[in-house]
């Protein structure tokens, strides 16, 4: 399964969004998302250190996760990534440049595009 960035974005702010108290994000409250491809992302996050989930088990369901929270280094990413002008000048920074889209790339460039803008 392919990473999806945009589907990670999203799932960064609807999880900023959630009352502490509720603590928790289902696969199915993506709009647009097969809730397979969800928890995927769910657990990927999860195993990068971006989101508190879980793993839910039972006879007779295929397992999935669930997103708990966002942890320090999630809620610097989505710092980074929230405003849609500068996600897409990320996006079209790194397509300019023949890049593909990972972390470590998404995070330098979005660092370099957050010091253009404070000059």
């Amino acid at each position: 399964m392919r990473r999806d960035w945009e589907l990670i974005r999203e799932i960064l702010i609807k999880l900023e969004e959630i009352p502490e108290q509720e603590g928790k994000l289902m696969p199915g409250e993506i709009n647009g998302y097969d809730a397979e491809i969800v928890s995927y992302h769910f657990k990927i996050l999860y195993e990068a250190g971006l989101i508190e989930a879980e793993i839910v088990k039972a006879l007779g369901i295929k397992p999935f996760y669930y997103a708990k929270s966002l942890t320090w280094l999630g809620h610097e990413l989505l710092d980074s990534i929230r405003k849609i002008t500068v996600w897409n000048k990320i996006k079209e920074r790194i397509r300019q440049r023949g890049l593909d889209l990972t972390f470590d790339v998404l995070k330098e460039t979005a660092k370099l595009i957050m010091m253009e803008m404070i000059k």
